[in-house]
């Protein structure tokens, strides 16, 4: 845990924060067609090989964003709440290989924000989150073409199966 201001910004009010769509920019206004948001924590990014699964924070499942009524956006959400943690991961990178997006959420602090652009490649986006549980789009990612995401697509029904 790490504070800012009076409040202690962990990992957990991130995820709660990342629950609730409002940080997405909408983009479509369709009255006859209902939105899907499903996040899921510690979502498994497998490529095939055991030795190489990973889980990735946070999986959003959404279609707001979306002009195409039969296409769903993954976005991928690392989250990182110490400097040191997030400065020495070495693993991000392959999650880029499962989602339509890739971001990194941290506590909405300077030392953080500056952090983590230190290190940002430039397709990653960055979100911030205060002591409200606001969630900020610091930085927008650019959208990616992942080799593995038909596997996402699968372990996603199955984790909405067994819900």
């Amino acid at each position: 845990e790490r504070e800012e201001g009076n409040t202690k910004i962990d990992a957990s009010a991130i995820v709660l924060a990342l629950r609730k769509p409002t940080w997405l920019s909408i983009r479509r206004d369709d009255p006859y067609f209902e939105h899907i948001y499903c996040c899921f924590a510690e979502f498994r990014a497998e490529n095939g090989s055991s030795r190489h699964t990973r889980r990735l924070d946070i999986l959003v499942a959404e279609t707001i964003t979306v002009d195409d009524r039969d296409k769903i956006t993954f976005r991928g959400i690392e989250i990182k709440i110490d400097k040191k943690d997030l400065l020495t991961d070495c693993k991000m990178q392959e999650y880029t290989e499962f989602v339509d997006y890739f971001y990194i959420a941290i506590p909405a602090n300077d030392v953080m924000i500056e952090a983590a652009r230190s290190i940002r490649l430039p397709e990653w986006g960055i979100l911030t989150v205060d002591n409200s549980g606001d969630i900020t789009v610091m930085e927008e990612p650019r959208q990616l073409y992942p080799v593995y995401r038909d596997r996402t697509m699968a372990n996603c029904i199955i984790k909405m199966a067994k819900q």
